[in-house]
């Protein structure tokens, strides 16, 4: 009897998910996202690409284009597709602006604002 995996992402064999078998690499940053939280990092096996979102790097809150990073590869069975969890190589996530709008002049003005981290 074949097994079949639920696309609600009900348990998978040990050490699997959909079929996927988890694994420890390396690679580089290929593209990430400040805005959206979100990016994909290369394997230097050569596998294809891996999603990457902010909640599953482990010592930071964003990563760099272009950095090297260690991931533990796996599958999000929901959304069909390979993603990087437990990713170390990440840097604290970048200040944002705090803008205003001026009540002088009546438009957005960032020169003269705090700065915050998120």
């Amino acid at each position: 009897m074949s097994q079949r995996y639920s696309p609600y992402g009900a348990a998978a064999p040990h050490g699997q998910a959909g079929g996927f078998a988890k694994a420890t690499g390396t690679g580089t940053v290929k593209a990430w996202m400040e805005n959206r939280g979100m990016g994909f990092i290369a394997p230097n096996d050569g596998s294809q690409d891996l999603f990457v979102h902010r909640s599953y790097l482990a010592d930071g809150g964003a990563l760099v284009v272009g950095s090297p990073v260690t991931f533990t590869a796996d599958y999000d069975v929901q959304k069909g597709k390979a993603i990087a969890v437990n990713v170390f190589g990440a840097v604290p996530q970048p200040m944002q602006r705090l803008s205003h709008t001026s009540r002088y002049r009546g438009s957005e003005s960032t020169d003269i604002v705090a700065m915050r981290s998120t």
